[in-house]
Order: C-alpha cells, then sequence, then structure tokens
C-alpha cells in the first residue's frame, strides 16, 4: 500500500500463502546466531535489481487506509484491511476486507460503504472503469458477520488500477476516502542462489543471497542451509560445526522477496576439515501458492 509517496511492497502477501508459510512467520522466534557486522565483502552482491513498483510513485498523490487497519471514526474493534498488493504477479483479486470481531459486535454502524476500481493508463490516468457498487453495513448486517469483501479479480493481463472506498454514515456525510495503486505483471518463478565465489577454503565463513529475477514473491527460511559433497554415487549430507548464520539483525524465521528485488545474507560455516572437493550449498524456498523447490549453488574447495 502506498504510504507518504512510498511504497511497501508485498502488504497482503501474508493473507494468501499456504498454511506452511503463515506457521512460518507466526512462530517467530530470535536468530541463534547474528553476523551484524558482516564484512561488506563477504555477502554476495545483489547485483542490478528492478523495482516494480516504482511506477506508482509517479501516480496522483493519494490516501491510502492506516496500515493498522483502524479508521479515525467508528468502533475501535472495526478493521479495513487490503486485499491487494502493490505489485500483483498474475491474476487475482483487488480490494478491501472489513472484519469486526464477532463477540464486539454491539454497535450500530448503519454505514453505506463505495467501492470502485478503475484501469489506469501508464501514466495514471483513469482509462476504463472496471467495477462500482454500494453496499450497506447495518446493524442487522452485522449480526453474526466476521469479515464482508469488497473486492473483484483481475486478469493476469498487464495493467495498472486504481482501487477506491469510500464510507458514509447515516446522514449521507462522507466519514472517509482512501485508495490505493496497484500494477498487475506477468507471472514468473526465476530465482537464483548466490555466491561471492566458486572458490572457498576450509573453516571460512560462506555467505549466500537469494535474487529473485521473477516477479513472484517468495518466501525462504533464514537458517535452512545444508552443504553436500559431491562423491562417486551423487551428494553426501555435510555435518556443520556451526550454526547457520546471517547478516542482518532483529528476530526473525523467514524473509519475503519481492519480485526483481535480493534477499538478506545468510550463510554457513565451513567446516574446518573439509576435503578439497566440488560442494554445494542448498536451501529451500517457496512461492505464495505454497509451491516449494531447491535453490543450489556450487563451489570448490581447493
Amino acid at each position: 500500500m502506498l504510504a507518504s509517496g512510498q511504497v511497501i511492497p508485498s502488504r497482503c502477501f501474508a493473507l494468501i500463502v499456504g498454511c506452511l508459510v503463515f506457521v512460518f512467520l507466526v512462530g517467530m522466534e530470535a536468530a541463534p546466531e547474528s553476523d551484524a557486522g558482516v564484512a561488506p565483502g563477504s555477502c554476495p552482491s545483489e547485483g542490478k535489481t528492478r523495482d516494480y513498483a516504482a511506477p506508482l510513485r509517479a501516480f496522483p498523490p493519494i490516501r491510502n487506509l492506516p496500515p493498522s487497519g483502524t479508521l479515525p471514526f467508528g468502533p475501535a474493534e472495526l478493521r479495513i484491511t487490503s486485499l491487494s498488493e502493490d505489485v500483483q504477479a498474475g491474476h487475482g483479486i483487488v480490494g478491501f476486507r472489513v472484519a469486526i470481531p464477532i463477540s464486539r459486535q454491539r454497535h450500530g454502524l448503519d454505514w453505506t460503504v463505495n467501492f470502485r476500481v478503475t484501469q489506469l493508463s501508464v501514466r495514471g490516468s483513469p482509462k476504463a472503469l472496471i467495477a462500482e457498487h454500494r453496499s450497506r453495513l447495518s446493524h442487522a448486517q452485522e449480526v453474526g458477520l466476521i469479515e464482508k469483501k469488497l473486492a473483484v479479480p483481475v486478469p493476469s493481463t498487464p495493467a495498472f488500477y486504481r482501487v477506491d472506498i469510500a464510507i458514509e454514515g447515516a446522514n449521507g456525510a462522507t466519514l472517509g476516502r482512501y485508495s490505493e495503486y496497484v500494477r498487475v505483471v506477468p507471472r514468473r518463478v526465476k530465482v537464483k542462489l548466490l555466491l561471492r565465489s566458486d572458490v572457498f577454503s576450509p573453516g571460512e565463513l560462506l555467505f549466500t543471497r537469494i535474487k529473485n529475477q521473477g516477479t513472484a514473491v517468495v518466501f525462504f527460511e533464514l537458517h535452512d542451509l545444508t552443504l553436500e559433497q559431491r562423491v562417486q554415487d551423487g551428494w553426501r549430507l555435510v555435518t556443520l560445526e556451526r550454526s547457520p548464520r546471517w547478516g542482518g539483525s532483529g528476530s526473525a524465521v523467514g524473509s519475503f522477496i519481492v519480485g526483481g528485488q535480493a534477499g538478506e545474507c545468510s550463510g554457513i560455516h565451513l567446516p574446518s576439515g573439509l576435503a578439497p572437493g566440488i560442494y554445494r550449498v542448498s536451501r529451500t524456498i517457496s512461492t505464495r501458492l505454497s509451491r516449494r523447490f531447491p535453490l543450489r549453488a556450487r563451489f570448490h574447495i581447493l
């Protein structure tokens, strides 16, 4: 969602990812070991990145929903959140969700909600009206209601959209207007695991970085790194002497990488007794559809 001219990538991705990724996020815990002072040369360069949300920042200014979803009017328990992403890879939905805990539904809102989706030109000017409707959120409708979705599907065809919501009170006065911009791009999954070199020494700290060269958002676990050695009949798992480390700070289990960007540095201490040969480091990533697949990068021990 755009706030003060800035784009917060993937604001709603956590609402649409599979259960596995969701469990990872809600189970956040302190990282066992952190390398906040990693030397700049230790991390692979992220190279050229691409900001797919950049065109949205040149569009006319809009008023976004508060990040908390709490409005400056109405019941304190009510939340309005976005169902969209700033950059959406492939088809999906755009819109908002109005929610209130069923145990707190004591307030007769008697609101009228106006919802509109407009397709825009590359300069952000209106091009075509995609959807427009009014709905009533009254006390009678609220009883037993957990959430109300105001959303429409959009195709995978590349396009720009503006999503607007306006809330009117019982007397017809507008209580608030909020908007968001969405860019739809072709869905493409292309991810690479980067190393700063293809030659390392035993006992060295080997850092990796994930480069998301596609458009789909991906998720990875910070400490999910394994080391394997090439042997005659395939690959043999190598036991690590110390826990995987990463170049960030704070507490996290994993991280999202939006399309066109690179992730945090994370790495492993290569065992001091490694024999010369061919090795590879591996980790698993997930897409928003909970598709999981490994990333691998080979290197040599001399």
